[in-house]
């Protein structure tokens, strides 16, 4: 186990359990800040901060009053969130299910497949972050900037052209799961973040939203 009884410790003991490595991003809400991560080399939860010259940091204990966070991949999403009734930590694995967090719908058995849907982040790139190790597909980091919400630097991956470039807009991919009740109508029951893309703004087509309906760390719009 590592760093225990601190939420650091936990979430990487949940990255361990559920076997989430290098490629996994996420993102940490506490009352005083949200803010992006990313798993690095040897299971280390990164964070990155400007003001005064970029640097990349280990999260410390800045995330042990932490209420909800995320981690994903392309392949899975887990949850972990501060129950305060039982005053510990609890975890959940997206989408092989498990225990859920209170009000979690339970898909039936006519649930339907899962669907690719995507929301814009607030802001366009205003700064990019050092160039990463090549071995490291997700160490670079953008700073994301918008008068209303501020920067947010976000990992993201390195593109086939040279990018990241400054005035691109970064999307969060998502999976969500449908379901249909007794009259036929189909709704959304559940969804889980894949990853996070860049795009250009020229024809940029995407769905608006809020990624949670409180306050969140990629701030979806």
């Amino acid at each position: 186990m590592s760093e225990p009884n601190t939420t650091v410790g936990a979430l990487k003991d949940v990255a361990g359990l559920y076997a989430l490595g290098r490629g996994t991003l996420g993102w940490i809400l506490t009352p005083a800040e949200a803010f992006w991560v990313r798993i690095g080399p040897a299971g280390a939860l990164l964070r990155a901060r400007g003001g005064g010259g970029f640097h990349e940091e280990a999260v410390e204990g800045e995330a042990n009053t932490a209420f909800e966070a995320r981690l994903f991949n392309e392949t899975a999403e887990v949850r972990w969130w501060w129950d305060q009734s039982a005053r510990c930590g609890r975890s959940v694995l997206v989408p092989s299910g498990g225990e859920g967090p209170p009000g979690a719908h339970a898909p039936n058995a006519e649930t339907l497949a899962p669907v690719e849907s995507h929301r814009i982040l607030w802001g366009r790139i205003a700064e990019l972050g050092p160039e990463p190790d090549p071995r490291d597909p997700w160490g670079r980091w953008v700073r994301l900037d918008d008068a209303r919400v501020g920067p947010v630097w976000t990992p993201v991956r390195a593109l086939p052209d040279g990018g990241p470039r400054l005035g691109m807009y970064g999307v969060l991919k998502i999976r969500e799961r449908w379901d249909t009740d007794e009259h036929g109508n189909t709704f959304v029951v559940d969804e889980w973040h894949t990853g996070v893309e860049l795009r250009e703004g020229k024809g940029l087509a995407l769905t608006e939203g809020s990624v949670t309906p409180t306050k969140e760390a990629p701030r979806g719009r």
